[in-house]
């Protein structure tokens, strides 16, 4: 139990499949939060982000709705994460991503309240760094509208990429192997549901230390999930080529039920991979138990079924040099990090790429959060005399679009992230026979092709806006990279 005056720092990681919290008080070290997983006795240092709802109003989060995802898939929702802008069917209610998101939250914060028997009053909470306005915005809101009983909840955001290498340059003593000067550090952080990359710019002078994002991206399709799906989509097909006659036979539920089967299997053996050397072997059995055909990997037949996404992971990495417009051996170190960083075909297609420059965290399952933790420790000032300057860029272009115009980019892709963006001289006001000029802000790649509306509004009204005259306008982008006019 804690002191009721004493500071503590809070890291929140929002996986896709899992998430964590670490804490750390005066000291400094940063630890994991053992989380319940109620109903049942167990403990976890992590909340599986399964929800299971089996009616009444219930609601089961945690490793025990993970077991229903095999029984009642219907009533489960999973992977919040790269669904947060989708409603969910369940029975007859209706979710939104963001009420996903809320329960999850508050069944983190209530471990917080039930460990600490205190108030929390602000927390570092990750998000990837090609989450925009309103993705940041939703998450943002959820946590803060969870903090039931911690009063007024104050919520930083970092990039996890960038918390990632606050936790392992601490742990692996990064800076000291860099010495002086400036260095580029690649961080490559692949979880559960996201891919995560950024280029670092790392400057020490005088034992001070300052990092810069040169290129940051992440790939919100690339994670452990699809590594399964692939992996389960191969025994498969290996079933049916075996003249499985039983598979085609099945109703739509039942199909449901034997995929997230097979599902369950293939992520058992991908986790089997850690050398050359590993072997797999998953069996299904039908419903009367009797075994299927089996399918058997060794290393060259799991690199062969997982080379589409392997090709994807370069892909990615390619394109975020591409923005940094750098070479692979431009690359002082590579960090590889995230619960997928120990699937030892991924690792080898990392060590082919940048050989022996690269540099494997303790814990990188958990890093995410302690980096958050270890961030907010040192804006709490509970670290004497550790502070750890990070200089953050907006990670998508920035454009306006006035009526009936087309888009203008008002700042590019990895900028240095701006107080204020003056716009003058640059617009002049169009014609509008209503007198009422809309404004609208989008967000997106830089070529404008994806770019999307992330907040309107209208100006003017009768003989306050003249035709041809400049526009002038400020729009003001905070920390979290939030964005207002």
């Amino acid at each position: 139990m804690t002191k009721r005056n004493e500071k503590i720092a809070i890291g929140i990681d929002f996986g896709t499949t899992n998430s964590r919290i670490c804490f750390s008080f005066s000291d400094g070290k940063p630890e994991i939060l053992s989380i319940r997983q109620l109903p049942s006795v167990q403990i976890l240092p992590y909340l599986p982000g399964y929800l299971f709802f089996p009616g009444r109003n219930k609601i089961i989060i945690g490793e025990e709705a993970k077991k229903y995802y095999y029984l009642k898939p219907h009533r489960v929702i999973k992977s919040i994460k790269r669904n947060l802008n989708s409603v969910f069917h369940i029975g007859k209610h209706v979710y939104t991503g963001k009420e996903i998101a809320k329960f999850i939250f508050q069944r983190l914060l209530e471990e917080l309240k039930i460990t600490f028997r205190k108030e929390i009053h602000s927390c570092v909470l990750t998000v990837p760094p090609t989450f925009g306005h309103e993705e940041r915005e939703t998450l943002r809101k959820a946590l803060e509208e969870s903090a039931k009983g911690h009063e007024e909840l104050k919520v930083m955001l970092l990039d996890e990429p960038i918390s990632a290498f606050i936790a392992h340059s601490e742990e692996e003593n990064i800076f000291l192997k860099i010495g002086e000067g400036e260095k580029k550090v690649l961080v490559i952080d692949m979880g559960g549901g996201t891919t995560d990359l950024a280029i670092l710019n790392c400057f020490i002078r005088g034992g001070k230390f300052e990092v810069s994002p040169l290129s940051i991206w992440s790939n919100l399709h690339l994670g452990g999930d699809d590594f399964d799906k692939i992996i389960a989509s191969h025994v498969i097909e290996h079933l049916l080529d075996k003249g499985s006659s039983y598979i085609e036979n099945l109703t739509e539920s039942e199909k449901i039920f034997f995929w997230n089967q097979v599902l369950y299997e293939s992520e058992k053996a991908k986790r089997e991979f850690q050398t050359p050397e590993s072997r797999a072997r998953i069996v299904i059995n039908d419903p009367a138990g009797k075994k299927l055909p089996p399918s058997t990997f060794d290393w060259e037949m799991m690199s062969k079924v997982c080379q589409p996404l392997l090709n994807e992971f370069s892909e990615s990495i390619n394109y975020v040099f591409e923005r940094a417009a750098m070479k692979k051996n431009d690359i002082d170190t590579v960090l590889l990090t995230g619960g997928m960083s120990r699937f030892g075909i991924l690792r080898k297609a990392v060590t082919d790429s940048f050989g022996a420059k690269i540099v494997m965290g303790k814990d990188p399952q958990s890093a995410v959060a302690r980096g958050a933790c270890e961030y907010h420790a040192s804006i709490l000032g509970l670290i004497p005399g550790v502070h750890l300057p990070i200089n953050p860029v907006i990670t998508k272009a920035l454009f306006l679009k006035l009526s009936g115009g087309s888009l203008f980019k008002i700042l590019p892709s990895c900028s240095k992230l701006p107080e204020k963006i003056r716009i003058e001289n640059k617009l002049t006001v169009p014609l509008i026979s209503s007198g009422v000029l809309r404004i609208s802000l989008y967000q997106g790649s830089d070529d404008g092709k994806d770019a999307k509306c992330i907040m309107g509004f209208s100006a003017g009204g009768k003989g306050k806006l003249v035709p041809g005259k400049p526009l002038t306008m400020e729009i003001d982008v905070d920390l979290n990279k939030m964005i207002s006019v």
